[in-house]
């Protein structure tokens, strides 16, 4: 093992962006999360101790806005599968069951995915593949056979790198396009310690064109820390190029964005702050304090005794009631937390549900359609950008091509899709549109299977027999049933 300068130093910008993301990310944590965040999100207030803070703190709890709406912009376009393009080539198509070699399938990675770069504003796609020289050397042989591939489980699959495990790039300018020359990220793993536990091990990768290096931090012989290079996970990669793909939701430049949801955050904190001081006036107004003047003590024990089964008595002008708080400060709180929600549903165009009522059709369909609209420009650029991975990944295998995908987009459209759907069956039924489109369509509509093919379709269709004392082709009457379907899918979408 070399020792090296350390490769841990972050650039500014990445501080930077991290930073911001801070409170996204905190209020996906939920209560406990901002709990442990202390006096960053909930301040302490001048001459409050710090047993009246802590009480507090412990008493407050989150509104979920944010993460609330985080989900449902997600659910959007990934509550329906991504469609596989024909032109995907079979073993990545295989492989969509799970992609990240972790369990998860496509349409569940790409989902965490874009949900974290929703708190970020960009992500990172790294397309991997088993490092093929390594295993060569282990076998003996100068060169992998299909069969090898197989038995191994050789094949290209996709790894997620949030902003939290970045710590710095460098970009150079070639032919006028930026070209990432250096990427360095950190990644953490589980290795045994003892018979039983486990003990995590941080190491950082250095990716650069054709090579990559990977770093652990160890003790030195001096007693402190130092990052030393892995031989054994380091070397020549399989491309000449950094397989790594950018996604964003908040570009502001090549590499650089701000959260996108930042703003709604922090009217997430404001409501969190508010609702702090909302349950502790209301402590003290259901509590209420008893006032007394020129009361008569007890002779034994020196004091004014007040409780049930006892006389007060007082002497001259002596007075006793009870002091209660107005109730006009908690008015005003509540209306504070009421106007905070209301400006969080406005800054999240309307995707946090709201009570029938609130606004009139015209505000509510206006601010729908520009949270709609800002949605789908996410969808789509993330799209391009996983269709760049799978395109890494075709590399991997020779293939010349990643193919495409389609990602929801028109979860908003209820009424437009239900006028599509019947349109496209009167153009099947009176032959103006092929069979091959019509099945097409109904599969981007849900009504048939996600990794159903039209091929496949066709075949079931020609295989099914033509209903009893039927004498019609058992194609077209398959047809007729799958018409039918859509017909029954579109009704489904005028009543949601």
């Amino acid at each position: 093992m070399n020792t090296a300068p350390d490769p841990s130093i972050k650039r500014d910008c990445v501080v930077e962006m991290q930073a911001r993301a801070e409170v996204c990310n905190a209020l996906v944590g939920g209560t406990l999360a901002m709990r442990a965040a202390g006096g960053k999100y909930l301040p302490k207030e001048a001459a409050e101790s710090d047993t009246a803070y802590k009480a507090r703190l412990n008493k407050t709890v989150l509104f979920p806005a944010y993460k609330k709406a985080v989900n449902t912009m997600v659910g959007k376009p990934f509550g329906t599968p991504i469609i596989l393009g024909k032109d995907i080539p079979q073993k990545l198509r295989d492989g969509c069951e799970n992609i990240d070699m972790a369990g998860r399938n496509l349409d569940t990675f790409a989902g965490d995915v874009f949900s974290k770069n929703l708190h970020d504003g960009i992500g990172w796609i790294l397309a991997e593949y088993q490092n093929t020289v390594k295993i060569r050397e282990n076998l003996g042989k100068d060169a992998l056979d299909l069969q090898d591939e197989r038995d191994l489980g050789l094949r290209p699959y996709l790894i997620h790198i949030p902003l939290d495990s970045v710590i710095g790039w460098r970009v150079e300018i070639e032919n006028g396009c930026h070209e990432v020359t250096q990427f360095r990220y950190m990644e953490c793993t589980d290795i045994p310690d003892g018979p039983w536990g486990v003990k995590k091990v941080e190491r950082i990768r250095i990716l650069e064109p054709g090579n990559v290096e990977s770093y652990v931090k160890t003790q030195s012989t001096e007693g402190g820390m130092e990052w030393v290079l892995e031989p054994e996970n380091s070397g020549p990669t399989t491309l000449n190029c950094i397989p790594l793909t950018t996604c964003y939701t908040g570009r502001k430049g090549f590499m650089l964005a701000d959260p996108p949801l930042e703003d709604l955050a922090w009217l997430n904190v404001e409501h969190y702050q508010s609702r702090s001081d909302q349950r502790h006036i209301l402590h003290f107004a259901r509590v209420p304090m008893l006032f007394g003047k020129n009361l008569t003590k007890d002779e034994r024990t020196g004091q004014t005794v007040v409780g049930p089964n006892r006389l007060i008595t007082g002497g001259e002008n002596s007075d006793l009631k009870v002091v209660e708080h107005s109730g006009a400060a908690i008015a005003a709180g509540r209306t504070d937390l009421q106007d905070i929600e209301e400006a969080m549903r406005a800054v999240a165009g309307e995707i946090i549900s709201r009570a029938p009522g609130d606004k009139t059709a015209t505000e509510s369909d206006r601010e729908g359609r520009e949270g709609a609209s800002q949605l789908r420009k996410w969808v789509w650029t993330f799209k391009d950008a996983l269709e760049e991975a799978f395109r890494y990944m075709a590399m991997y295998i020779d293939e010349k091509d990643g193919g495409s995908l389609v990602i929801n987009t028109e979860w908003d459209d209820a009424e437009l899709a239900a006028d599509l759907m019947t349109s496209m069956t009167n153009a099947a039924n009176s032959g103006l549109m092929s069979k091959d489109t019509f099945i097409w369509n109904m599969q981007r509509k849900g009504a048939l299977p996600p990794d159903r093919t039209v091929e496949q379709e066709k075949e079931l269709i020609s295989s099914e027999a033509p209903p009893m004392g039927g004498t019609g082709d058992p194609a077209l009457s398959a047809m007729d049933r799958l018409k039918s379907r859509a017909a029954a899918l579109a009704k489904a979408n005028q009543t949601t």
